[in-house]
């Protein structure tokens, strides 16, 4: 049985308890819980393994493994993603018009290959579009380090020297960032 425990969280002048606050962590004990359970549940349902198995076909049989979004304009510029069979991740393109060639501003899928957890937050372009702000999760532990990247360049540049939660937005002056760090 997993035991609960009081965590006050606020937000927003808004006090909540998260009682399994505590399974965030990565410490020794939770991953041993968790592959704890993990066994349990797969001792409790080996009897059930070809119904598992025609599930997950049916549910594989139902997901786009090849899909990009409508094309769309967000001021003069147009934008669409697309993810390939195989990749986890998106690219994300631009156009200048609808007839140009497009530019992949960003690679999540190349991008995640370097690291063994890669969780991405909110992707924002500028209301200027001349740059896209987004934030990674490298651990899984929901603290997020920003980032922003000229839309017509490689160059990604980490914003902060500290880790903040994946809630965050650009002001339309494209001179201030929003944003709630994590302690």
């Amino acid at each position: 049985m997993i035991k609960s425990k009081q965590h006050l969280l606020q937000t927003h002048n808004h006090t909540r308890n998260d009682p399994f606050f505590w399974l965030h962590t990565k410490s020794k004990r939770t991953m041993n819980l968790m592959k704890d359970i993990n066994l349990q549940t797969k001792q409790s349902l080996c009897d059930q393994t070809d119904l598992q198995q025609i599930l997950i076909n049916e549910i594989k049989n139902r997901i786009f493994e090849d899909d990009k979004t409508i094309i769309s304009k967000y001021y003069q510029y147009y934008y669409y993603t697309e993810i390939k069979k195989n990749n986890n991740y998106s690219k994300y393109y631009i156009l200048k018009n609808k007839s140009s060639k497009p530019y992949c501003y960003l690679n999540l899928e190349k991008m995640s290959k370097k690291h063994p957890q890669f969780i991405v937050g909110p992707i924002y372009v500028s209301y200027d579009e001349t740059f896209v702000i987004y934030s990674i999760d490298y651990k899984g532990d929901l603290k997020y380090t920003l980032y922003m990247k000229s839309l017509f360049s490689n160059k990604h540049t980490q914003l902060l020297d500290y880790k903040i939660s994946n809630d965050y937005v650009i002001h339309p002056n494209n001179q201030s960032l929003y944003f709630k760090q994590i302690i």
